[in-house]
C-alpha cells in the first residue's frame, strides 16, 4: 500500500510517502485527549487553539485522502466494502466494530457541551445496542465528525494482554484515511496506568512507527 504519512500531535506536519503495498492510504497521527474536546475544561475552553488545530489538521487530511461515505462509481450511492475511514486506537479492552459510539459520560461531558449538528456517534446517542468506545477512540471519532466527516468509521481498539502479539496491517485495506490515535506522547504510560490501556498504547504506538516509518 502506498501510505501518506502525516504525522502530528495538534497541528499538521510534512507529508512523506514510502512504497509498501499497491493502494494509497492518508495516514496521520495524533494523541488524542479528553481535555481537547469542547467543555472538558469549563468556560474556559483551555484548549480551544490546540483544538482548532488539530480539527484542520483533520479537515485536510480528510480532503487529502478523497475519503467517501459511498463509492463514487456508483453515483455516490453504494455501500463501500469497508468504511472508507478507519481510527486505530489503544483501549483497556479489544473491540472492532462499525460506528461505535463516544461514550461522553467515561469523558466526564454533558452532551450539551459539544456543538450542535454532530451525529448520533460523536454525542453518543446512537443506538443502544451499538458498541461504546473507549476513551482515545471517543476522543477521535468526536474530533473527525467536528472536523466534517459524518461518514462511516470503523474502529479498532486495541488492548489487554492480546495486544502485544496482534498484528493489524490487514486493516488498511481499502482505506482512504486512517487515523492512529495515541493516548499520550509516549509509547510508555505514566505509572498507574489501566495495564490493558498500557499494553494497547505500546502496540498502536508501534503500529504508527511501522506505517509511518
Amino acid at each position: 500500500m502506498v501510505l501518506a504519512a502525516v504525522e502530528g500531535c495538534g497541528t499538521a506536519a510534512g507529508d512523506r510517502r514510502s512504497t509498501v503495498e499497491p493502494m494509497p492510504a492518508t495516514v496521520v497521527r495524533h494523541v488524542m485527549e479528553p481535555a481537547l474536546l469542547p467543555g472538558a475544561t469549563g468556560r474556559a475552553d483551555l484548549r480551544s487553539a490546540e483544538r482548532a488545530a488539530l480539527v484542520g489538521s483533520l479537515s485536510e487530511a480528510l480532503a487529502r485522502s478523497g475519503a467517501t461515505g459511498s463509492s463514487p462509481e456508483d453515483g455516490g450511492t453504494a455501500v463501500l466494502p469497508v468504511p472508507s475511514v478507519l481510527v486505530v486506537a489503544p483501549a483497556r479492552r479489544s473491540l472492532r466494530t462499525t460506528d461505535g459510539r463516544a461514550d461522553l459520560g467515561a469523558l466526564g461531558l454533558d452532551r450539551a457541551a459539544l456543538p450542535s449538528g454532530l451525529d448520533a456517534r460523536a454525542l453518543g446517542t446512537g443506538s443502544p445496542e451499538t458498541p461504546s468506545l473507549d476513551v482515545v477512540a471517543g476522543v477521535a471519532v468526536t474530533l473527525l465528525a467536528l472536523a466534517g466527516w459524518h461518514g462511516p468509521v470503523e474502529t479498532v481498539e486495541r488492548g489487554g494482554p492480546e495486544a502485544e502479539t496482534v498484528v493489524l496491517d490487514d486493516v488498511l485495506a481499502g482505506r482512504r484515511l486512517v487515523l492512529v490515535a495515541l493516548a499520550a506522547h509516549d509509547a510508555v504510560l505514566p505509572a498507574g496506568a489501566h495495564p490493558g490501556l498500557a499494553a494497547g498504547q505500546q502496540q498502536v504506538w508501534a503500529l504508527a512507527e511501522r506505517w509511518l516509518g
